[in-house]
Parts: C-alpha cells; structure tokens; sequence
C-alpha cells in the first residue's frame, strides 16, 4: 500500500507559507507607495533609466515587458543593488513605516538585508519542497523551499542538464527564502559564461550584474533555460 502525503500538511511547508504571505505583503505596501507616489516613482524610474544605460555591457535594448522580466525591474527599484540610488526599502525605513507592526518590520529588515547571488541547482525534492543550491562563487550550500520550483525542475534529478539560477536571498529566522526574483540559465550559455569571464576583470555594481543578466536572460535561445512560470 503506499501512502501519500500533502505536501501542505508538512510543518515546514505551513511554516514557509505563513513567511510567503507576510513577504508578499510587505511587496505588496511597497508597490502601492510607489504607484500613489506619481513624483517619487517618475524620479526612481528616471534614475534607473539612467543607471541602466551605464550599467550594461552589451549593446541591447532592455525592455520589462513579461512577468519575469518586471520582476527585475521591481528588484531594482525596491532593493539596494546601487550606493547612490535609493530604494523604497531604504525609503520605508526612513519612515518607520511599520513601528507598530513588529512581524512586517521585521520582514522589512531581512529584505534591506537581502543579497542577489548566482547558484547552481544541485538538486531538488518536490516531495517536501526543496530546491538544493550552490553558490556558484563561494561554493557555499543553501537549501531552499519553494514548492513550485522543486516541481517544475524535478526533472534536474534524472537528467545531465545543469542549470544557474540568479535570485535575492533573504534570511527570515535563520532559514533562507528567495523572492520573486529568479532569472535561469543553461550551464553552457555562452553569453553568461562570457559576462562571469568579464567581471572578474571590471568591477561592476550589483544593479549592473542585474541588468545584464537579465539582457542574457532576454537573449537566450534556450527554452529550457527559463522557469517564467514558477
């Protein structure tokens, strides 16, 4: 006899979506400050255009017109990927936007906190919903929980094909999550391959590193090397 079990009754999974729900939120307050806020939002957006042509190593249009391409923009905007630009994380800081709400400033302070890093999917386990990854410069191991990905890229499991993922790492009670963010590329994108070869030799921001690879994300022919749906 076999016994199957809901992923949704596992305690960690419960546990995930309680910190899914309260990430969202807090995305959510930020992307209706932005949208009330006409002046502030044209000025960052302007910034951003600016900074976006300075940025980018490759002669192409960058243009975030698909679900998984806004998301880039939105990390941009949202997040401290450059010095002199300042974020709506920063901002909502500043304004002690939740003083009275302890459980989204505390959300609020692992998402100013957060980093973008570039993994190796090792492996996955959609029978609990983890996704094993490595960082593809330190070497280091995190495991993740994220049950749409750990079923669409089960498929790693029993194959040779190898793939990188770029995504925003937060820490919420010591354990890892990744936002929304997630940009994927085939282990042999030579266009990737390239850009890590060139940025070992040029320094370049993070806002930079976002931007190009999401123009390489944009140019890849690769179907297989995205995962818009997750």
């Amino acid at each position: 006899m076999v016994i199957e079990i809901n992923i949704e009754n596992l305690e960690h999974i419960k546990k995930y979506k309680e910190v899914l729900t309260l990430y969202k939120d807090v995305m959510e307050d930020m992307s209706e400050y932005f949208k009330n806020n006409k002046k502030l939002s044209g000025k960052m957006l302007e910034e951003m255009q600016d900074l976006a042509s300075k940025e980018t190593l490759f002669d192409h249009d960058l243009y975030f017109d698909d679900a998984v391409k806004s998301d880039v923009l939105m990390d941009a905007l949202f997040f401290r990927n450059y010095k002199k630009f300042t974020s709506l994380v920063d901002i909502f800081l500043k304004e002690n936007k939740y003083k009275n709400e302890p459980d989204k400033k505390s959300m609020l302070e692992a998402l100013t906190n957060s980093k973008t890093e570039l993994f190796r999917i090792v492996k996955t386990d959609k029978d609990n919903g983890y996704v094993y990854l490595e960082n593809v410069n330190t070497k280091k191991s995190i495991t993740i929980i994220d049950i749409a990905m750990s079923n669409s890229l089960s498929c790693l499991n029993t194959t040779n094909k190898k793939l990188f993922l770029f995504s925003r790492v937060f820490y919420f009670n010591d354990t890892p999550y990744l936002t929304d963010m997630k940009l994927t590329f085939s282990s042999d994108n030579k266009m990737l391959k390239g850009f890590l070869d060139k940025i070992k030799k040029k320094k370049i921001s993070n806002l930079g590193i976002l931007f190009n690879l999401c123009i390489i994300y944009d140019k890849s022919d690769d179907v297989e090397a995205t995962i818009s749906n997750v």
